[in-house]
């Protein structure tokens, strides 16, 4: 999202020395770092990291005061002030918010009048009706409490003890939760979203594979509001049989047409019959010991050969970018979950009665690992 430090301040300076063709102003290019001041070669690179994190702050305002609703559509410049009056927001103070995203993928500035900005493609996914919007998910991410449970990661890495985010909040994440609403609304929104998305890219992935269409009884272990289920159905035989199996308080308040809601804990024992089973964000909240244990509850309810598909942020090899691994450091702060290797993943269906069949990597953050049911003899 972030745009290379280096462009940018070779655009100012290239801007800087247009305006200073009207008077007798005169700005130099900077001299490139070299061997001769070996110091500064990095400090571009530095700058940017840092960069990035100041840019948070200005994503978050941005998500919060729902600015991307108060632009017309993408590419349309307009004046800050009319947004300042639209969205009842102080001008100077805006002008400078917007100036600062420029640096971001969101918004861009008109040259010629510097009073206007627009929303650029990438920006649109802020608004509140875009069918992937990503403000609840930057809202959930920087929310204070979330964000001052990243902050004992240093009691972690020092201690080995992943109590972190009970000695700041004397509670567990989970308890956090259901003891502050507006935080627990959040999140649920956060996941929806990320369960839109997830059923989007996986679809996007399959294109003509017709993996869905095998099957004829679909239980979704955990499958929250049931959206990411909703998102396959055009991919799902149209008698198939679909199942959510979910915690109580999920259970019994979410209605949707076609999904069958079950009350029961994924820890004790899983709904059986099903010739497929989808556990998408759930084994990175547990420890490899849970993993096993609801593995094996799947293994033991569900069909001979039934398909198991694990949609999760697969952590890639050394030296690529994924926000799995960032992810898994938050986990690491929050609660005893971590994220996972291919090969972790293949260890764990080989202690259960699970194969690895195939990986269905996406151009999102999210992967389908797709196992099957081994009968033993």
């Amino acid at each position: 999202m972030f745009s290379n430090l280096m462009t940018r301040a070779r655009s100012f300076i290239n801007g800087m020395m247009d305006s200073s063709s009207s008077n007798s102003t005169t700005i130099s290019a900077p001299r490139p770092a070299t061997s001769a001041n070996p110091n500064l070669k990095n400090v571009p690179k530095l700058l940017n990291i840092i960069q990035n994190f100041d840019m948070c702050h200005c994503i978050v305002a941005f998500a919060k005061l729902d600015l991307a609703d108060h632009f017309p559509r993408s590419g349309t410049f307009v004046s800050h002030k009319e947004i300042a009056s639209r969205a009842d927001l102080q001008p100077a103070y805006l002008y400078r918010l917007l100036r600062a995203l420029t640096m971001s993928d969101l918004i861009v500035q008109d040259k010629n009048d510097t009073d206007k900005f627009a929303l650029t493609d990438v920006g649109s996914y802020f608004k509140k009706d875009h069918p992937l919007t990503f403000n609840n998910s930057v809202i959930y991410d920087f929310a204070p409490s979330i964000v001052e449970g990243m902050q004992p990661l240093d009691y972690v890495v020092k201690t080995g003890k992943l109590d972190a985010w009970e000695k700041k909040h004397g509670e567990s994440f989970w308890a956090h939760l259901g003891q502050n609403p507006w935080l627990g609304e959040v999140f649920h929104k956060y996941m929806d979203f990320r369960s839109k998305y997830a059923a989007e890219a996986i679809l996007h992935q399959l294109g003509d594979d017709p993996l869905f269409k095998k099957f004829y009884n679909i239980v979704d272990i955990g499958g929250g509001h049931g959206l990411f289920l909703s998102g396959l159905r055009k991919s799902l035989r149209p008698e198939a049989r679909l199942t959510i199996q979910e915690i109580e308080m999920v259970a019994e308040q979410v209605r949707v047409p076609g999904i069958e809601f079950v009350t029961k804990n994924m820890m004790e024992g899983v709904v059986g019959g099903g010739d497929c089973y989808i556990i998408k964000h759930v084994l990175h909240d547990v420890s490899d010991e849970e993993v096993v244990t609801i593995l094996r509850h799947v293994a033991a309810g569900c069909k001979p050969e039934a398909t198991l598909l694990v949609v999760e942020c697969l952590i890639p090899s050394p030296g690529v970018n994924n926000f799995g691994k960032t992810m898994d450091v938050m986990l690491m702060g929050f609660i005893q979950g971590r994220e996972r290797t291919l090969e972790q993943f293949d260890k764990l269906f080989k202690l259960t009665g699970f194969k690895l069949v195939k990986v269905h990597p996406t151009v999102t953050d999210v992967s389908m690992i797709q196992a099957q049911r081994i009968i033993s003899n």
